[in-house]
């Protein structure tokens, strides 16, 4: 995993919330969600903050904690369908600039992702914690 192509990876994913942009990359380089943490954490030396982080995103879902033997034997991540499909079309990226520039509301960008207030709260939170 060359580090321009993870970084390059990892710029495309930006719009996704952290945990999906773990994931969105683990997955193009079909390593591990902790290989991508790791490299990851190698710029600022923080994998154990970026792990925790991780693992609360994961509680927020799944409502468990990942686990040595999940960790050990691997675990099955429920496929985000909104995501997938928005992603392809850079909806999500069009928003977060939108949003991040002030040029709309995050009530606005809910309502053009088609998700709750709630939902895009969350994820303007994400994005602006994945700022890395």
């Amino acid at each position: 995993m060359p580090d321009i192509a993870f970084n390059e990876e990892w710029n495309k994913a930006g719009c996704l919330p952290f945990y999906d942009r773990v994931l969105e990359v683990k997955t193009i380089f079909k390593v591990s969600y902790k290989t991508a943490l790791s490299r990851l954490g190698r710029k600022n030396n923080n994998f154990i903050k970026l792990f925790n982080f991780f693992n609360e995103e994961y509680q927020k879902k799944y409502f468990k904690p990942i686990n040595r033997e999940m960790e050990e034997i691997g675990f099955e991540e429920e496929p985000l369908p909104m995501f997938d499909i928005l992603s392809e079309s850079g909806l999500p990226c069009l928003v977060k600039k939108a949003v991040f520039e002030q040029l709309i509301s995050l009530s606005r960008g809910a309502e053009i992702l088609r998700i709750k207030v709630r939902k895009m709260i969350e994820l303007y939170s994400d994005w602006w914690k994945s700022i890395i």
